[in-house]
């Protein structure tokens, strides 16, 4: 299950992995050194996350998550 909380809001959202219909791994700009990925939902919401210290540790969690859950993962 995946959930978050847009920034200022407390309102929870929650998908599960099965939610999930394809993530977009790509730079955040040109300028830029750092990565984001971009989850696509069955239900046509999108959430951005932005690598920073805390996801680059987790970052390989996350990929072998979406492989075993069959989820199609994009670079760009």
């Amino acid at each position: 299950m995946i959930s978050y909380n847009l920034l200022f809001s407390s309102k929870e959202h929650m998908h599960p992995w099965e939610d999930i219909e394809k993530v977009i791994y790509k730079p955040v700009s040109s300028s830029d050194n750092r990565w984001q990925y971009e989850f696509f939902f069955n239900d046509g919401e999108k959430l951005i996350v932005i690598e920073n210290g805390y996801i680059a540790e987790i970052k390989y969690l996350i990929i072998n998550r979406l492989k075993d859950e069959n989820i199609n993962l994009k670079s760009s």
